[in-house]
């Protein structure tokens, strides 16, 4: 059976191919696999940790283990609304990737975003310490539901 830790280091490896063209070119520069607080790095995504997890049985040996997982993009931009402009292509680009995105070394399993984007975008006050433009934030979060299923008899 997957562990947590291999099933979020394969979620990861998703994100990380994540990009965007519109408004802007740019890429996810870092995915952290658990919540440091001091992200430095954007466009990121935090996968929070840990999941809730479920575990269901079915006649014949059948057992789905799913996580349902929060990931949490965060974006930066000298315009507000450029900065949630951005997070909502994130957004679309991480769906698509996790419609593509079949089996993670599982006998069966799948991907089902849940809900989103539940996003804050936030002006800063102040400009970045050794820059005159100020930064807008965005942050959203999706949830995700990895599920793995096997059959143990047969």
């Amino acid at each position: 059976m997957t562990t947590w830790s291999a099933a979020r280091d394969a979620i990861a490896a998703i994100l990380d191919s994540v990009a965007i063209t519109v408004p802007v070119a740019t890429s996810i520069k870092r995915v952290y696999t658990y919540r440091t607080g001091a992200e430095t790095e954007f466009p990121c995504v935090v996968i929070s940790s840990p999941p809730a997890k479920r575990v269901e049985r079915g006649p014949g040996g059948y057992r789905a283990k799913t996580y349902d997982v929060d990931l949490h993009l965060m974006v930066r931009d000298a315009e507000i609304a450029r900065a949630a402009d951005i997070l909502d292509a994130f957004e679309e680009a991480i769906i698509d990737a996790f419609d593509n995105a079949v089996a993670l070394n599982f006998a069966a399993s799948g991907y089902m975003l849940l809900s989103g984007p539940d996003w804050i975008a936030v002006g800063e006050p102040a400009p970045r310490q050794g820059s005159a433009i100020p930064v807008s934030s965005a942050h959203g979060v999706l949830t995700l539901r990895a599920t793995e299923a096997k059959n143990y008899i047969g």
